[in-house]
């Protein structure tokens, strides 16, 4: 009997999945709601996106960030380049279930426009 009441305890302890995963176009800011009130952390994973509509690849690790945090900014991403997003939270019993998926394409810059034009 005290073994279930461990385990239970254990389960009743893991971080709940935050929800709502955006990536907003242009700087790719990621947010979420945190739905956990007892998480140590939260992890960003990512995975290269193909197609239209966009079809995820293999997600890989790429943030770890502390408790009740609801943003991240990914930089240095290819313009063009399709990108997933997904979000779990942990802490000392175990990791939530990942959040939605989240996918958007970095825009390209607009280059600056010439100056100086003249005729000689």
């Amino acid at each position: 009997m005290m073994r279930r009441f461990w385990q239970f305890l254990a389960i009743a302890l893991v971080a709940l999945a935050p929800t709502v995963v955006q990536a907003q176009a242009g700087t790719l800011t990621l947010t979420w709601t945190d739905n956990a009130s007892n998480e140590t952390g939260q992890r960003v994973e990512r995975a290269t996106g193909t197609g239209s509509p966009i079809t995820c690849g293999t997600f890989t690790l790429i943030a770890s960030l502390a408790a009740n945090v609801t943003t991240f900014q990914d930089t240095g991403l290819t313009e063009g380049a399709a990108f997933c997003y997904r979000v779990d939270a942990f802490n000392t019993a175990g990791t939530s279930a990942f959040s939605n998926v989240a996918s958007a394409v970095v825009p390209f810059t607009i280059p600056a426009a010439p100056t100086g034009l003249s005729i000689r």
